[in-house]
């Protein structure tokens, strides 16, 4: 960056997180960027270390539904498994599967 009277600057442009394009101008010194990574750490501590699990309600509920196939030789779902979606079209109710290839 180039000073009015021709000296050449030291300066650097910092993107915020999540490629935004919003960034922060921090002058040599860093000041700014010494507050931001100050305040980042202290979030980074009170975040969790382990994963959280979330559970799918529709799965499970699939899985039940399922759940007294499990002991059937005969029900083979595959290597892919299938596709499971509700039917569409006028006067039709219920649900279609798919096989996927």
């Amino acid at each position: 960056m180039h000073a009015a009277d021709g000296s050449v600057m030291s300066c650097n442009f910092l993107v915020g997180a999540g490629n935004t394009g919003h960034g922060v101008f921090v002058d040599s010194m860093g000041v700014q960027y010494d507050i931001a990574e100050n305040a980042f750490g202290k979030w980074m501590k009170t975040q969790s270390k382990t994963p959280k699990e979330v559970r799918d309600p529709v799965a499970d509920a699939l899985v039940a539904a399922l759940s007294n196939l499990s002991s059937d030789k005969r029900f083979k779902l595959g290597n892919k498994g299938y596709v499971v979606g509700r039917s569409k079209g006028k006067g039709v109710s219920g649900f279609v599967a798919q096989k996927v290839t």
